[in-house]
């Protein structure tokens, strides 16, 4: 038996042991069930003593095993919109990297920024921006973008070691390509999950350009204080570029003009743009346009792919995303998000905090982010996390649109670990950091994160009509 499949044991059998003889035994054997399965849940995704896709089969068998949910409910993660959303967006992602248009845009804006480190670094997190709405997958983005940082690295080392920038471009295309998930719903995976979380627990219905509107003014806030901390922290050996953007304009006159394929794209992606952005008019879900975007990416007259190509996606995260979804769900209907916020409630000290609003918002900001620590990905982080929030708002009579989006908003930050986040993982990947690099710069954005928010939620949210209580 592996350490870790050992360790996961023993700590789980005495968190369950624990919470068994902690609960009385008047609370309904849903609630008690689920909890065990919320501790056994944590343990997987914490030690991953088996692939996170498995984990995700083990919490959809006990769902009905455990006679938590009725068994139809036990799927119904699957027909959800936001599990659609997730899917959809990684098919149009192969669809855009099939074309040269992702990386011609990204070669076209950084260029345009200038040929200092600095300027550099703010190019290609604009990139990274600009790129989230057309590539819904963070890790994806970062992908995209690695070759060309990795190219304008090798340029500086011509001239010195540039230790520095090699650490201040490659941790800026991780932190950028995180922080550009914020502002859009199909930004990042857990975005639809926010929304659905929110809508089960208060029939709140959001919509494409009411997250935009609420969540965008944190992703540029966050993308300049990114941009502050590691141009400080990583200071550039070099001031500028040798030969300055001269080879960035090569590769660019090397990819030509336009291809139909790309003009094709443009189309199909300024369509489905328009679509979202339209939501309050046609009332379709996120998902809709996203799936008419699929197919005419594939369709005879205006297809940019064969369908082999735009099919090849992780099919074990939207495994695992489901049965999150589910999970998320039976937290709620059986009420025992609701016990268990009632039972941190009744510390003192949980109270007093979330009945500050100003210190309510810091501390969900702050203590995500903690939570984050112990989870390799960001999708079990927030299950496990986001509906007890959400359920704490409500007892509290807090606003929970507010608690569940700032909650949401911050469990995206994984600024300090590698295995916290894919883009992370994609960046150390290249050999080009180590896991200590992060840090400094990691811990110091995080604490930039709550000010951040806070300016946010009290100064824009109350104009653009959302209150926090």
């Amino acid at each position: 038996m592996s350490k870790s499949l050992l360790m996961y044991c023993s700590i789980t059998i005495l968190a369950v042991l624990l919470v068994l003889f902690l609960m009385p035994l008047s609370v309904a054997w849903p609630v008690k069930a689920t909890t065990i399965l919320l501790i056994v849940a944590i343990g997987l995704w914490i030690f991953q003593p088996i692939p996170l896709a498995a984990s995700s089969i083990i919490v959809l068998v006990a769902l009905f095993f455990l006679r938590i949910i009725p068994f139809n409910d036990v799927y119904q993660g699957f027909s959800n919109d936001a599990l659609f959303i997730l899917m959809t967006g990684m098919m149009i992602a192969n669809g855009v990297n099939s074309t040269k248009l992702g990386h011609r845009i990204g070669l076209c804006i950084i260029m345009l920024f200038g040929s200092t480190a600095q300027r550099i670094l703010l190019g290609i997190m604009v990139s990274l921006q600009v790129l989230a709405f057309i590539i819904p997958a963070s890790a994806v983005r970062a992908t995209l973008l690695l070759p060309i940082v990795l190219m304008i690295i090798d340029i500086f080392k011509k001239e010195s070691p540039a230790e520095n920038i090699k650490k201040l471009l490659l941790i800026g295309l991780a932190f950028g390509a995180m922080i550009s998930g914020v502002g859009l719903i199909t930004g990042a995976v857990v975005n639809p999950l926010t929304i659905e979380f929110i809508r089960q627990s208060t029939s709140y219905q959001m919509y494409y350009l009411d997250w935009m509107i609420l969540t965008y003014p944190i992703s540029i806030l966050m993308t300049v204080a990114a941009w502050l901390v590691l141009v400080r922290v990583f200071k550039p050996e070099i001031n500028k570029l040798p030969g300055g953007t001269t080879k960035i304009y090569s590769e660019l006159t090397k990819l030509g003009k336009l291809s139909p394929e790309e003009k094709r794209c443009i189309t199909i992606l300024l369509i489905t743009f328009l679509l979202w952005v339209t939501q309050k008019i046609h009332h379709l879900p996120v998902s809709a346009p996203a799936l008419l975007a699929v197919a005419l990416m594939v369709a005879p007259v205006t297809g940019i792919t064969e369908w082999k190509k735009v099919v090849d996606i992780n099919w074990g995260s939207i495994l695992l995303y489901g049965a999150s979804l589910s999970f998320g769900g039976a937290l709620t209907s059986t009420g025992t998000a609701e016990y268990l916020a009632g039972m941190f409630l009744s510390l003192e000290i949980v109270k007093s905090i979330l009945n500050s609003p100003l210190l309510a918002v810091a501390v969900i900001t702050l203590f995500t982010q903690i939570y984050h620590l112990g989870f390799a990905g960001v999708t079990s982080c927030h299950v496990t996390l986001v509906p007890l929030i959400i359920s704490a708002a409500v007892k509290i009579g807090a606003n929970p649109v507010v608690f569940g989006l700032v909650a949401g908003i911050a469990s995206l930050f994984g600024f300090i670990l590698v295995v916290e986040t894919l883009p992370n993982i994609v960046v150390f990947s290249s050999g080009g950091i180590e896991g200590k690099d992060l840090l400094k710069a990691g811990t110091l954005l995080s604490l930039l994160a709550v000010p951040v928010i806070l300016v946010v939620v009290f100064l824009w949210w109350p104009l653009v009509g959302l209150s926090i209580w």
